[in-house]
């Protein structure tokens, strides 16, 4: 569907649909990183071809798709979490000028960890 209106890529609906499909992939693979820009390598080939579609966009999107992944894995995985996160932050300089997008980051990252502290605590 992208091949054919890669304007879609544009739409938050699309992306985070790409993000879940993104953070499965990475999560049932021994190489996170690497399959998830699998993933994105078979987007940036199916919209080669369009004009309306910019390399940074391409570029920040990856960055989006191993921020969902990283998140994704931090229960399933934390030791190859922070890795993914790492790589999503040196894969998209953009996010490294936006304050908002790192705190949104550390936030979901952080709210997942005491989410999982208040499950472990045990009643008196």
């Amino acid at each position: 569907a992208v091949r054919e209106a890669p304007w879609l890529l544009q739409e938050a609906a699309v992306v985070e649909w790409l993000k879940r499909i993104a953070s499965t992939l990475a999560g049932s693979s021994s190489h996170p990183v690497a399959a998830v820009k699998k993933f994105w390598k078979e987007i940036t080939n199916a919209v080669a071809e369009a004009e309306t579609i910019y390399t940074g966009s391409l570029r920040r999107l990856f960055g989006e798709l191993l921020e969902a992944a990283a998140i994704s894995m931090k229960r399933g995985s934390p030791r190859r979490a922070p890795l993914v996160a790492v790589s999503a932050l040196l894969n998209d300089p953009s996010s490294w000028m936006q304050p908002a997008r790192l705190y949104s980051l550390y936030r979901a990252w952080t709210r997942e960890s005491l989410a999982t502290a208040e499950h472990a605590k045990v009643s008196p």
